[in-house]
């Protein structure tokens, strides 16, 4: 772990919270991998939440484009709002570059899996769990 990665923040009527950079490669084992995988900000959407309410579930303003929230600019409730990303891209460059170095010196080897993530259960969001 290395404290370049670690940023502490806060959000104003949030409160403190902790931003980690994190690269994962991604095996490209083929051309429909690499179809797949070489999307467009246009095609690539995020929520943008309202942390302004003092909530644990908090209302969305909608799907938008990742070319949309780097204009700096959207549309809600019919008026521009500034945006700004909460990743860098600029970092996270320097991150895919460290991580291809790393697997190319053999410093990081990739494995194959050690278990397949559950396809046979419905996802539970952690503010629907019941109380027991």
């Amino acid at each position: 772990m290395d404290p370049k990665w670690v940023r502490g923040c806060y959000f104003k009527g949030y409160g403190a919270s902790l931003m980690l950079g994190v690269a994962v490669p991604l095996p490209v084992i083929n051309e429909e991998v690499i179809l797949r995988a070489a999307v467009q900000d246009k095609d690539l959407v995020a929520p943008v939440v309202d942390f302004s309410i003092p909530r644990r579930v908090r209302p969305t303003f909608g799907l938008f484009s990742y070319a949309e929230l780097k204009s700096g600019k959207i549309p809600i409730d019919g008026r521009m709002v500034r945006v700004a990303p909460l990743a860098s891209l600029y970092l996270a460059r320097q991150k895919a570059q460290l991580l291809k170095e790393m697997i190319e010196a053999g410093h990081f080897l990739l494995t194959e899996a050690v278990a397949q993530l559950p396809s046979d259960r419905a996802f539970i969001p952690q503010d629907m769990r019941r109380i027991q």
